[in-house]
């Protein structure tokens, strides 16, 4: 208990010792002093775009329209014109759409 005593006493001696605020001790706080600023750089001047910038409202016009050739491409030729049901022609025989379905017990 004595012993106790004495050694919390030191560090009380130890921390009252640093004019610190922290306690810490001076190497310590050497580490957290704030740097000097920086340097301020060159000044560089600013350059500005040789020309301003510009929407695409002025090319709108320009733009493929409804009845226009290029609004809407016609089908490739190789494609038939109706819309067809099934793309494979295996489907129907891997699907079983022919067959008739067992009713579950």
């Amino acid at each position: 208990m004595a012993n106790q005593r004495s050694s919390i006493k030191a560090l009380k001696e130890s921390v009252n010792s640093v004019n610190s605020k922290t306690g810490l001790p001076p190497k310590l706080l050497e580490l957290f002093e704030a740097r000097p600023p920086l340097p301020t750089g060159v000044q560089h001047k600013k350059i500005r775009p040789k020309a301003p910038y510009t929407g695409i409202a002025d090319m709108v016009q320009h733009f493929a329209g409804p009845g226009d050739a290029e609004y809407e491409p016609q089908p490739p030729a190789n494609r038939p014109p109706e819309p067809r049901l099934v793309m494979n022609p295996e489907l129907p025989l891997q699907a079983r759409i022919d067959t008739e379905t067992k009713k579950e017990k």
